[in-house]
């Protein structure tokens, strides 16, 4: 069987979080983060997960194995 040729790229989430197939659901007991930047940004976890941030004040979920290292990253939050 031959190949399409196309690259594989990861699946698109809704909300700025691109999730990758083998990637944990989110629930409503996921840690989620506010981003107070004065711009737009992305952060990749631990997870692999990529969380992009597109204004201040928005809000995403976050991986719980993304936690730790989000903690770190200057302008986000974490709100619960």
């Amino acid at each position: 069987m031959s190949c399409c040729g196309h690259k594989t790229e990861p699946m698109q989430g809704g909300a700025g979080i691109s999730i990758r197939p083998t990637a944990p659901a989110l629930s409503a007991h996921s840690p989620v983060f506010q981003y107070t930047g004065p711009t737009s940004m992305a952060v990749i976890g631990p997870s692999g997960l990529r969380y992009s941030f597109r204004a201040a004040g928005q809000r995403l979920p976050v991986d719980p194995r993304d936690l730790r290292s989000l903690t770190t990253v200057p302008h986000l939050r974490r709100i619960n």
